[in-house]
């Protein structure tokens, strides 16, 4: 309950995603009222006999746009933003279509319950065992490669109770350009891995080749704040372990002429842009994975499965126990 101004005082009514539903006057009647479909146009007819510009979450209606102001930018109710999300290759969609759980009043990251959802760092609190071991086994990743993921980076002996840190945070999940057949199965999976690590809090970058193209620019793009990487596509074992979006029609899982094709330039992530130990979590389901260095890119404390099955049973049961164990 909020009040505002003016001549006379009102009061905003709020639900749990901060939506105004009443505007009540100093004398606790109801005023306005409204009602949402679940992505944030009127549902019903509205009822309103005071002037009043803020509803869905809470943001502000421009009647110039027909659209909300969201601070980064602005967004009509339908499930996708005017603009670009520039804080994250989220694209245009709000809050990954999970509006009944999240909001997003900036217009930049996902709100729960007050608090913002899925950084690309996440911030952890040394305690209990400050040392580098104890803190690569809270956050799922490796002491020997304590260097390059806490932030600010400090000598073990100066740890100290109560010290806090930032840590990679972010998880790419990406489905290549796969013939119809090979992809059964895989973007129910795919979907299950986004809304789990989302509600655990990770920052998900999601790709599917048949909804938009991508490139390994865009899968690489987080670098050193990557936690973990869920990849389904294609692989080849004589170019390295590489994952990728099969540049030439799609029909292949591996082909003879195309294994000979050294280079396949901004269309595969080679194991090789990850340096040994980083991801707390790596799902790798396309041939080859378990060659070209992929499975030496999981920490000693991270979770892995990694593998070509076509036993359907085996592998979406393997991969979503797997992403079960992140956290």
């Amino acid at each position: 309950m909020s009040p505002i101004g003016g001549k006379d005082t009102y009061y905003y009514m709020r639900d749990g995603l901060g939506s105004i539903r009443n505007l009540v006057d100093s004398s606790e009647t109801t005023r306005n009222t409204y009602d949402y479909y679940a992505f944030g146009k009127e549902l019903g007819s509205w009822t309103e006999t005071v002037t009043n510009r803020y509803t869905y979450t809470s943001r502000e209606w421009d009647d110039e746009s027909s659209q909300y102001y969201y601070r980064a930018r602005y967004y009509s109710g339908g499930g996708r933003f005017s603009g670009r999300d520039p804080a994250a290759p989220y694209g245009y969609l709000y809050v990954l279509n999970s509006p009944g759980m999240f909001s997003d009043p900036f217009g930049l990251w996902m709100w729960k319950d007050g608090k913002r959802q899925g950084g690309s760092r996440a911030t952890v609190i040394a305690c209990g065992d400050t040392s580098f071991n104890g803190l690569a086994k809270m956050t799922m990743l490796d002491e020997s490669t304590v260097k390059t993921w806490l932030r600010p980076y400090k000598a073990e002996k100066d740890v100290k109770q109560g010290d806090e840190f930032t840590v990679p945070n972010t998880v790419v999940i990406a489905i290549g350009d796969m013939a119809s057949w090979a992809r059964v199965g895989i973007p129910g999976v795919a979907q299950y891995a986004k809304t789990t690590l989302t509600n655990k809090g990770f920052n998900v970058i999601y790709f599917d080749w048949k909804v938009a193209h991508f490139t390994a620019s865009q899968v690489e793009a987080p670098a050193y704040d990557t936690f973990g990487l869920v990849l389904f596509g294609h692989g080849s074992g004589t170019v390295g372990g590489k994952f990728a979006n099969d540049p030439f029609n799609g029909t292949y899982i591996i082909h003879k002429w195309r294994e000979k094709h050294e280079d396949l330039g901004d269309w595969a992530v080679p194991s090789a842009s990850y340096y040994d130990g980083q991801l707390g979590l790596m799902v790798g389901k396309f041939c080859f994975a378990t060659q070209g260095g992929w499975p030496n890119k999981v920490s000693a404390n991270g979770v892995s499965w990694m593998g070509d099955s076509f036993e359907f049973s085996t592998w979406t049961w393997g991969i979503k126990k797997t992403i079960d164990k992140a956290k």
